[in-house]
């Protein structure tokens, strides 16, 4: 999976979520090393990605029978 983010922009870390036939598989992904920053509107330290982030997925296509679902926010 990639994303290109635009300038000026982030893509939270905690708030990618990925659920493969309902089940969220979010804590087996590995995520490359993120950016911490001192978000207001959480009022607490969060890390990101800028620019570009590419998640090697552990999907089983053999799973992909009740489909898969991404869940993300950025700001």
């Amino acid at each position: 999976m990639n994303w290109t983010i635009a300038n000026g922009y982030s893509l939270y870390q905690e708030r990618i979520k990925v659920f493969v036939a309902e089940k969220n598989i979010s804590s087996t992904i590995r995520f490359p090393p993120s950016i911490q920053k001192f978000d207001v509107n959480f009022n607490k330290n969060v890390q990101v990605y800028k620019k570009f982030l590419q998640l090697d997925l552990p999907i089983d296509s053999k799973n992909l029978g009740n489909g898969f679902y991404i869940q993300y926010q950025g700001c």
